[in-house]
């Protein structure tokens, strides 16, 4: 169903040595940044690496960027540095682009401009992606998501989704070797930085009911519809 079984040597790297922590999703100290490419993943070797492939403006100088582009289901923040992109997700009336420049200040330790030169290829894979290509990722600069090791190696397995699939929270706890931890993996798909792009949509319940989505479930149906899924009745 969704192509979970062809990730297992980068998985192994993830959640199998040491460093694990377990099924809450939480570890001591500041998260790490993972750096999400293709079908790899993994830690940059050193804070200041800078990766400027595919990126619009490849200057490098220590400042992050970001900028908001509309789509038919409203605005989206998209925010990134030198080391690739960090945030993209929906504007609610609860996350307002004072929220996610905040974040991707965090995310960076940057400081942070509104630059649509420095964004214009990421919001152009917004929207092309919103305008049903399905090729819309393929010139995406690098991912650069900070968080636990477990949340990274959900947020790997959501990667392996096809386009038209679902699956449910406890196939991805299967898929990482954690089968008891579906609950875990649900907060860790709450908390994915990079909605759309790292599908956290098309995870559904057991049961194939749509539940659970951060910008809420209107959307989530609009985005499983827009990829032809067909919907569970609920």
């Amino acid at each position: 169903m969704s192509g979970l079984e062809d990730a297992g040597d980068v998985r192994a790297q993830l959640v199998g040595g040491e460093g694990w922590h377990g099924g809450s999703g939480r570890s001591g100290g500041w998260p790490e940044l993972w750096m999400f490419q293709g079908r790899s993943v993994s830690k940059p070797l050193r804070w200041g690496l800078r990766s400027t492939s595919n990126l619009s403006d490849a200057r490098g100088c220590g400042m992050a960027y970001y900028d908001l582009v509309e789509t038919p289901l409203g605005p989206m923040f998209v925010g990134g540095s030198g080391d690739g992109v960090h945030r993209i997700d929906f504007i609610t009336d609860r996350r307002d682009e004072a929220h996610y420049v905040e974040r991707l200040e965090r995310d960076s330790r940057e400081p942070v401009e509104r630059d649509p030169e420095a964004a214009r290829v990421a919001v152009e894979a917004v929207r092309a992606y919103f305008a049903g290509d399905e090729s819309a990722w393929d010139g995406l600069p690098p991912l650069a998501a900070r968080g636990t090791e477990f949340q990274a190696a959900v947020w790997h397995e959501l990667m392996a989704i096809p386009r038209g699939a679902t699956v449910s929270y406890g196939e991805i706890a299967m898929a990482i070797g954690r089968p008891s931890a579906a609950r875990a993996v649900g907060r860790a798909v709450g908390t994915n930085p990079l909605a759309v792009v790292v599908p956290c949509h098309r995870v559904v319940g057991s049961n194939g009911a749509i539940t659970g989505y951060a910008s809420g479930l209107d959307r989530k149906r609009w985005l499983l519809a827009h990829e032809h899924v067909e919907l569970a009745l609920n």
